[in-house]
Order: C-alpha cells, then sequence, then structure tokens
C-alpha cells in the first residue's frame, strides 16, 4: 500500500527570503517511490493533500497531475 507523507523543507529566495514550504513524499513498505518538493506553503493543506491520496491509494503515474489540480482548484 502506497502511502502519502507531508516532507517540511526550507528554502532561500532572493526575493522573499527563507521561508518554509511542504512537499509530498509517496513510500510503500518503508521505501520511498517518489517526492514531490515545494508544493505547499502552507501545512494543514499539505496534510489534507496527503490524507486524501493515500485513502484514495493514488497511483504514482498519476500524482504530478494531482497535485496539481489540487493546487488549481483549492
Amino acid at each position: 500500500m502506497v502511502t502519502y507523507s507531508v516532507e517540511e523543507e526550507h528554502h532561500f529566495d532572493s526575493e522573499i527570503g527563507d521561508y518554509t514550504s511542504y512537499g509530498i513524499t509517496a513510500a510503500e513498505s518503508g521505501r520511498i517511490l517518489a517526492v514531490v518538493n515545494d508544493v505547499f506553503t502552507d501545512y494543514s493543506e499539505a496534510e489534507s493533500c496527503a490524507e486524501l491520496l493515500t485513502s484514495s491509494q493514488l497511483s504514482l503515474i498519476h500524482l504530478d497531475q494531482v497535485l496539481e489540480e489540487f493546487l488549481l482548484y483549492r
């Protein structure tokens, strides 16, 4: 079973300075299958997305598309 989780990331941008973002990690049986970095700036949105992806058992081949749509329609 693929599980999706939130990963906190710290970045620096020359225009906005330091910021924290959250990525999504897909794992199965303790093995990381995919990581999408710097997707969300709000932890609760990232957590909601990860829970939805896990509960729906999203296939990895659709991960990028679903994240894009999640951000477009939030």
